[in-house]
């Protein structure tokens, strides 16, 4: 099971989950570092996935586990 405690809070995680990509967002993270992973997780879902895919953002302080 993945917890967002075990993840970096000043870092953009991506995690692919085949039909969802998920976007973690540190609660230190930058706004370029998270531009730049939004970027890559567009691309994942355009060129991998042939735009067929759900995309999530979560940011850290939003209140979600």
């Amino acid at each position: 099971m993945l917890h967002t405690a075990t993840l970096i809070g000043g870092d953009v995680f991506i995690l692919d989950l085949g039909k969802k990509l998920i976007q973690f967002n540190g609660r230190g993270a930058s706004r370029r570092e998270r531009s730049k992973a939004l970027d890559v997780l567009l691309a994942i879902k355009d060129a991998e996935r042939g735009g067929k895919c759900e995309v999530l953002a979560i940011d850290e302080n939003d209140g979600r586990d």
